[in-house]
């Protein structure tokens, strides 16, 4: 199938785990990669794989606590490819500690790696999407879904994104950008 043939897709968290299956499996259906992530390692091996399936790539390593590195990912992307027809905002962290233990810096922290570099991420790539009525795909997580013991900070943040995901769909459905957020469970 070459259901992405054509397409740009930026895809972050691209250097491992579900980013990096996402990044291969739009490859393998035809689509140009702009894959960003912290880990740059892991970028360069994603990158030999990307060129075994003759996929047009970037490699754009980026700091997801870094605002301006946020933001830069879509921009970089465009001025490699001219447009961006998908973004699948992966990148995230998870951290597990009792309630009553976690710092504020801590629940802080994890929030701006889940929440905030992705609402830089999509606030700098929707004037782009809305030209292609393009997509976005956020991950979550199921934990944004039930109660999980340790997992407060990290559920609050994928909860977060889902609601924001649930928000920006019916903001811009009317301008033919749509948005969804994935919940997996443990992978």
């Amino acid at each position: 199938m070459r259901r992405f043939e054509n397409k740009i897709c930026l895809v972050t968290g691209a250097a491992s785990g579900i980013g990096r299956a996402t990044a291969l499996r739009l490859a393998g259906e035809g689509a140009s990669i702009a894959a960003a992530d912290i880990n740059e390692a892991g970028l360069q091996t994603l990158g030999g794989e990307l060129d075994k399936l003759g996929s047009a790539h970037m490699l754009i390593p980026f700091n997801a606590l870094d605002e301006a590195s946020s933001r830069a990912t879509a921009t970089r992307a465009v001025e490699r490819f001219g447009r961006l027809d998908v973004l699948c905002n992966i990148a995230g962290a998870c951290r597990a500690d009792h309630f009553l233990e976690i710092k504020l810096a801590d629940w802080e922290r994890m929030f701006s790696i889940n929440v905030g570099s992705l609402v830089a991420i999509i606030q700098s790539a929707l004037p782009h999407l809305i030209e292609t009525r393009g997509n976005i795909v956020n991950m979550a997580s199921a934990s944004a879904l039930c109660g999980a013991p340790y997992w407060s900070a990290y559920a609050a943040s994928k909860a977060a994104v889902a609601s924001l995901s649930k928000c920006l769909a019916v903001e811009f459905s009317g301008k033919g950008v749509r948005v969804n957020s994935v919940c997996p469970g443990g992978v």
